[in-house]
């Protein structure tokens, strides 16, 4: 039994769901510059990383590939591309250092793009996901402690002003390579 437990684990992936940004990550990466001068220590997220997370699923075994596979396409072929907006700095705090993330204007066909992803794992009854509120954005650093308030700092930042064409969905699997934590697309699906 231990045996197989141990097996189970090794053939694991921890995936998400979410939109590639490869057309804004140099202005990313620009933010994070700008930002470096008013953290006291954190780490930023490195530029190959970048995001918007649709869904986090976790840990699954390679037998769950094929229904997640499913779902996106599902879900890819009842939305069209759209385009995405930046809009503002924000941050989540945990246990007294920030998560510093890029906000996005608020648009209806991002959230339609969500919603039907949660529908199509309703139908699957597959997955159990923790479903937090969804609240787009795009993760800049982690485990920050900034020298100042970040609504203090954020008038002294250049935020992108950047549209984002949305035409795909992407499976990304999340691990270590060359000591690194990397974000790889395992699928893509094109709306």
């Amino acid at each position: 039994m231990e045996e197989k437990e141990v097996n189970n684990k090794a053939f694991s992936r921890r995936v998400f769901i979410g939109v590639e940004l490869e057309s804004i990550k140099e202005e990313l990466v620009s933010l994070q510059n700008q930002l470096k001068p008013y953290v006291k220590k954190g780490n930023f997220v490195f530029h190959d990383n970048f995001h918007l997370t649709l869904q986090f699923i976790g840990e699954i075994n390679e037998q769950d590939l094929c229904p997640l596979k499913e779902i996106i396409t599902t879900t890819a072929q009842s939305v069209r591309p759209f385009e995405i907006e930046v809009d503002h700095l924000g941050q989540f705090t945990k246990k007294k250092k920030q998560v510093v993330w890029l906000g996005l204007k608020n648009n209806p066909l991002l959230f339609e793009l969500y919603t039907t992803l949660q529908k199509a794992f309703q139908e699957k009854d597959y997955f159990e996901l923790k479903k937090p509120a969804f609240l787009p954005h795009i993760t800049i650093g982690r485990q920050m402690v900034l020298k100042d308030p970040l609504e203090e700092l954020e008038g002294n930042l250049d935020r992108p002003n950047a549209k984002l064409q949305v035409t795909k969905i992407v499976l990304y699997e999340s691990k270590q390579l060359n000591g690194r934590l990397r974000y790889v697309s395992i699928f893509q699906q094109v709306l």
